[in-house]
């Protein structure tokens, strides 16, 4: 039974999903050059994962804000930037999940 993603560009909703290799546009914002094999800070792993499983990016954000405020360092840091992520794809899209059975 997969959980499923899909999100929708907030500033063209009618153009329907966009495919999730578009998404990572992301660097272009964060001023990094794009990976050929990896997502932008592995967001669909972790963030992409967290919208399948039913997870708003309010509820992510108010997790992360928590994690890097429980942590020091690297670690911090990178919730800082899970932060920084998710209040990127908050503005800009809209996310949609579902689970499907086959």
């Amino acid at each position: 039974m997969p959980n499923c993603f899909q999100l929708v560009r907030k500033s063209d909703p009618s153009a329907g999903p966009v495919r999730l290799v578009e998404i990572d546009e992301i660097c272009k914002h964060f001023n990094e050059i794009p990976d050929p094999v990896k997502y932008y800070w592995s967001w669909y792993d972790i963030i992409g994962f967290n919208l399948a499983m039913g997870e708003s990016f309010e509820d992510q954000r108010k997790r992360f804000v928590t994690e890097q405020h429980d942590n020091e360092g690297d670690k911090a840091l990178v919730y800082a930037r899970l932060i920084e992520i998710v209040d990127f794809l908050d503005q800009n899209f809209t996310p949609n999940s579902w689970w499907e059975r086959k």
